[in-house]
């Protein structure tokens, strides 16, 4: 399982998403995935500062 932390470019708001993968790619492109769905507006903003397994 991953952690990911995502923030916005404008406000500086950060979220963190827990990802099940295997790999940390995997993890990111779940992640990306999430955010597309969570965020219906606009993901332009959006980015993945850190990804951190966790157990």
């Amino acid at each position: 399982m991953y952690e990911i932390t995502i923030m916005n470019r404008e406000t500086n708001a950060r979220e963190k998403i827990l990802v099940e993968a295997d790999r940390e790619a995997d993890a990111y492109f779940k992640a990306k995935a999430i955010m597309a769905n969570q965020k219906k507006d606009d993901i332009s903003n959006w980015y993945i500062q850190k990804t951190r397994k966790v157990d």
